[in-house]
């Protein structure tokens, strides 16, 4: 019996971890003060759909641009203002995105 290969391993994970990028987005754009979550969610929702459909390269690019954006926010926009569940939801929307898109570029050969 042959093991599983990593990228078998890895699919699943970057699946779900999309997915709960959906979720957490989902429940910050009820919070009032943060409008950019609703967008995120969509892009998240996509790139699931997207990932399932076997397009790696989406995550991979996902990925990046999420991490880009919170940690511009971060660099320069002071989080002082943010509540507890707010500043929760911003470290997970900056540092789940780097496995996405090392998975998602990791995958991405296995398509072509």
């Amino acid at each position: 019996m042959e093991a599983p290969s990593y990228s078998q391993s890895i699919k699943p994970l970057g699946l779900t971890l999309l997915i709960t990028m959906a979720v957490i987005n989902a429940v910050w754009a009820f919070l009032p003060s943060w409008a950019g979550a609703s967008i995120a969610t969509a892009l998240y929702t996509i790139v699931a759909l997207r990932w399932y459909m076997k397009d790696y390269l989406a995550g991979g690019i996902a990925g990046v641009l999420g991490f880009g954006i919170h940690l511009y926010v971060l660099l320069f926009h002071p989080l002082e203002d943010l509540q507890v569940f707010e500043t929760v939801f911003f470290y997970l929307n900056l540092l789940i995105p780097i496995p996405i898109a090392c998975f998602g570029f990791l995958l991405y050969p296995e398509r072509k």
